[in-house]
């Protein structure tokens, strides 16, 4: 998919356009995975108040059949 930035094209911001930021000129990442680790509510509807992430993993090794990944973040949602 990609990492995309919001370019604001007039004054308001539906006038905005989504442009695909090269790879190798922003490492906005792990910035990324620590505004989603302080801000699990993102993930949530506005009506789903109360629920939440436990997060137990950062970053950590997961194995799938043979395969190992390296997963950003591992949590559950807690309610």
């Amino acid at each position: 998919m990609g990492l995309y930035m919001l370019k604001n094209t007039g004054k308001d911001i539906e006038d905005g356009i989504a442009e695909k930021v090269k790879s190798d000129s922003i490492d906005y990442e792990c910035y990324f995975e620590s505004w989603l680790q302080n801000s699990p509510s993102l993930l949530f509807d506005d009506e789903d108040d109360g629920n939440t992430v436990l997060w137990i993993g950062r970053q950590v090794t997961a194995s799938v059949g043979d395969v190992g990944k390296f997963p950003d973040l591992i949590g559950f949602n807690w309610y």
